[in-house]
């Protein structure tokens, strides 16, 4: 069970999480929505490591595509983010990159 609560510590009761696992496609999907928020519908992707390797977050007003690389130990490499906007006024994309010495940030 999830509850969740308001600025004056007020359960809402409102709020509601569904998540669902897909053994098949190796993907967590999260949806979630409320009163104030709307629906939203998050996607996690991991590869057969277990790391998550993609995610996809969509609401009714914007849409997000998430990319993660990793290297052959299996450490984070770089993590790129594609956001857009439904009415199509924001396009952004936007980079992080790890470098790491003897296996450390």
């Amino acid at each position: 069970m999830l509850s969740s609560y308001d600025a004056e510590n007020t359960k809402s009761d409102d709020f509601y999480v569904e998540q669902a696992f897909s053994n098949n496609t190796q993907a967590l999907k999260t949806i979630s929505r409320s009163g104030a928020t709307g629906q939203s519908v998050l996607t996690s992707f991991a590869d057969e490591a277990g790391n998550v390797i993609r995610t996809l977050d969509s609401s009714e007003t914007s849409t997000s595509v998430t990319l993660y690389n990793y290297n052959a130990e299996g450490l984070l490499m770089s993590v790129t983010s594609t956001s857009n906007d439904t009415a199509r006024s924001f396009n952004g994309t936007e980079e992080h990159i790890w470098e790491y010495n003897n296996g450390i940030v």
